[in-house]
């Protein structure tokens, strides 16, 4: 997997936050193949590590759900903020033998599940799956068609990634776009581990905000995907630090994001009132704490 491609893409294009005024907390399921063929793509149990890693990112008031599969769906748990529980049954996971009446594979009853959770179980959240999968299904009992549809219905989000050489990557790349999310791709087990840590940290960023701005809005800001009116990018804006120029301002102090909806679209507007990244934006000798507006723009 080309792993400087990924992070851009997770830091550029990943969906962003809804409008002020929504919760700012999580619902994830991870649905995750537990068919015959994952013991020779994932010998090791990355995919335990990775959700792990994953889970403990949360926030406190953030939920986490466990969708397995082979030709069934199983839940280990439902959602749920207990951090504990998610680890103690991802600790517990083991791959299908191969030899049993469940034998097979079939994504669609996993992502129909997930959707049954985030469902059933609603709540004013960040709506989330992230399914992974090493195989082609073998039979479809639910049409992903129906299923894209269900969730787009209901604001969820699908990520797709793909594990080793004979995932139905044209299923897989339809099925993320078409709900919001994205598909990768990961060549080995080992590319897992930077993937699910990229989209844990981005996913998180939706809702977390230390100086005023979203994270993810700070880093798109910092990225040069969002830019000012003039054309300025702020490159060296850091989301870690609420203070980036440490003049005594916050830098959502210095800088206003807003989003309004124009024509059924949403505009994401950035507006400098002072610079982020200068503790005095206008030469003055005055850092900008004791110098207000120096630069409305």
């Amino acid at each position: 997997m080309n792993k400087v491609e990924f992070d851009r893409v997770w830091e550029t294009d990943i969906r962003p936050p809804d409008y002020e005024g929504t919760p700012a907390v999580l619902d994830v399921v991870f649905v995750m193949d537990i068919a015959a063929s994952m013991a020779s793509n994932d010998p090791k149990w990355l995919r335990k590590d990775v959700s792990k890693g994953f889970v403990d990112k949360l926030g406190q008031d953030d939920r986490a759900a466990l969708v397995v599969f082979t030709r069934v769906a199983a839940v280990r748990p439902s959602l749920t903020s207990s951090k504990a529980s998610l680890v103690s049954a991802i600790n517990g996971l083991a791959n299908d033998s191969g030899y049993n009446t469940y034998s097979g594979t079939d994504g669609s009853v996993g992502i129909n599940a997930a959707l049954d959770i985030l469902t059933s179980q609603s709540r004013d959240a960040h709506k989330y799956i992230v399914f992974l999968t090493d195989g082609y299904d073998n039979q479809h009992t639910f049409g992903y068609d129906t299923l894209i549809d269900r969730a787009n219905g209901n604001s969820i989000v699908v990520y797709t990634i793909g594990l080793g050489s004979t995932v139905d990557s044209q299923q897989l790349r339809k099925i993320a776009p078409s709900t919001g999310g994205k598909y990768y791709t990961a060549s080995t087990a080992g590319d897992l581990v930077s993937a699910f840590d990229s989209a844990a940290t981005e996913t998180i960023d939706f809702t977390t905000d230390t100086d005023g701005i979203s994270d993810y809005y700070e880093r798109e800001i910092a990225g040069g995907t969002l830019r000012l009116g003039n054309g300025i990018a702020l490159r060296g804006l850091d989301h870690l630090n609420p203070d980036s120029d440490g003049d005594g301002l916050l830098d959502g102090e210095e800088i206003i994001v807003t989003v309004e909806e124009i024509a059924g679209a949403k505009v994401v507007y950035v507006k400098m009132l002072s610079n982020p990244l200068l503790r005095d934006s206008d030469g003055d000798g005055l850092d900008d704490r004791e110098d207000p507006l120096p630069l409305v723009r």
